[in-house]
């Protein structure tokens, strides 16, 4: 429940008749992902790769992220369920423990790094723009503060906000991009896409850590698809938002903010933005870019916090969600008045090795055991452990480390390796082996 009583269903399926048509949830998709450090890893692909690579890799990566997206957002929106109960069901009371754990740390630090990364941009378009000099932690403070409001107001105020933000930031992001082309001449225009386009300036990093960039910094949302398409109407409804936005939306919107790299020379989003005048177009686009993903990281995180305590009844639930939204966001916020924003790269290699192999071992369990025997969701009934779940997630994430690191991989992505080998292998525990094996106490493998 909300501070107003509004059900954020944190334990049960979300009710057909609290859905949502499909138009407004590819908003409340698109709105995770029109955020500042995406528009960086789209930004950093052009600047290496040049023009057409770096379109080429923005659009590969966001592809391979709707493939998954297609398969996670349609098991939310047949269960109702977010996340977390989904991994109750598949790795059982205790085994999901581990991949809930990752999910709302995913989301806390996700939040915290963009919260800083805003902080900083804002503070110097502010100074460069206003003549306003504030101490970064007052934007900090500010921003978190005012997102925890619209938070507590539950899902549905969060789907309002993105309503009237995700619009308005991407119609700032193309008037951006066409008065940047304005303020060159066509002839600069071409001639910086041709720059781009041969390498000029011989860039140094490799085609596959720019892809691992890109993919790592989208493949967080297709893996947590069902925390916001529990509220799409059915299954068919959630393939075709996951698709459209994964596919079309986000990488068209992803080209137009990385197109200001080709007249500028740099993949600095907040200097390209400061290198023309655009004063108060600027600052709207870094506060909506920040405030559509951060409601939604707050949300997240908290509710799977809800998720992982003791069954309380429902009077009690209401305040331990409010209670479990605060929390999160004085935590991000700390987090990010401590400098989280300097360490995200550490954050990416925690989201690669962790987070996609949960949703590639949950979508197995979900379309070869849960969706087949048409079994319900019910608590009571589920055991402590799924040890071959259990186990595959262990595997994938070993995969994706090891390839982090070495060498040696089969598709030379991480986080590719990592949910391929998570889903295989559970898989091929639970088709052939499974009604063979026997049940321990407390454990159902």
């Amino acid at each position: 429940m909300s501070l107003f009583g509004v059900d954020n269903y944190s334990r049960s399926p979300v009710p057909m008749q609290e859905r949502l048509p499909a138009f407004w949830m590819i908003n409340t998709t698109n709105a995770v992902y029109n955020t500042m450090p995406v528009y960086g890893a789209a930004g950093f692909a052009v600047f290496q790769l040049g023009f057409v690579s770096g379109v080429l890799v923005i659009w590969f990566g966001l592809t391979l992220a709707a493939l998954l997206a297609m398969v996670t957002a349609r098991i939310g929106a047949e269960t109702g369920l977010t996340t977390t109960n989904i991994n109750l069901a598949t790795f059982g009371r205790k085994g999901s423990l581990g991949p809930n754990l990752v999910i709302g740390l995913g989301a806390l630090g996700w939040y915290a790094i963009t919260l800083g990364i805003f902080a900083n941009a804002l503070d110097q378009v502010m100074q460069a723009v206003f003549a306003v000099d504030l101490p970064v932690a007052v934007y900090i403070v500010g921003a978190s503060a005012s997102k925890l409001v619209i938070v507590l107001l539950g899902f549905k105020a969060i789907d309002r906000f993105n309503r009237v933000a995700v619009p308005v930031l991407i119609g700032f992001l193309f008037w951006l991009a066409r008065d940047a082309v304005d303020l060159s001449s066509l002839s600069s225009l071409m001639s910086s896409l041709g720059a781009l386009a041969s390498h000029e300036g011989a860039r140094e990093v490799a085609l596959p850590t720019v892809l691992t960039i890109m993919i790592g910094s989208v493949i967080a949302g297709p893996c947590a698809m069902p925390e916001t398409m529990r509220y799409a109407r059915s299954g068919r409804s959630g393939v075709l938002i996951g698709g459209v936005s994964f596919a079309a939306v986000i990488p068209s919107i992803l080209v137009v903010s990385a197109l200001p790299v080709v007249l500028n020379n740099s993949d600095d989003f907040v200097g390209n933005m400061l290198a023309d005048p655009f004063g108060f177009a600027a600052v709207v686009v870094l506060v909506a870019a920040t405030y559509t993903t951060n409601v939604l990281n707050i949300y997240i995180a908290a509710l799977t916090m809800v998720r992982m305590a003791p069954r309380f009844s429902e009077a009690r639930t209401r305040w331990f969600e409010l209670a479990a939204i605060a929390l999160v966001g004085v935590a991000g916020m700390v987090m990010a008045l401590a400098g989280a924003a300097e360490n995200y790269l550490d954050f990416f290699i925690m989201i690669f090795v962790a987070f996609p192999p949960v949703a590639g071992v949950y979508a197995v369990h979900y379309y070869v055991k849960w969706k087949k025997t048409g079994a319900g969701f019910d608590l009571e009934s589920l055991p402590a452990f799924r040890l071959r779940a259990v186990g595959a997630w262990a595997l994938g994430s070993g995969v994706a480390y090891f390839t982090q690191y070495a060498d040696a991989s089969l598709s030379r992505i991480p986080a590719v390796d990592g949910v391929a080998c998570a889903a295989l292998a559970y898989g091929a525990l639970v088709a052939p082996v499974g009604p063979y094996l026997k049940k321990l106490k407390g454990v159902r493998l």
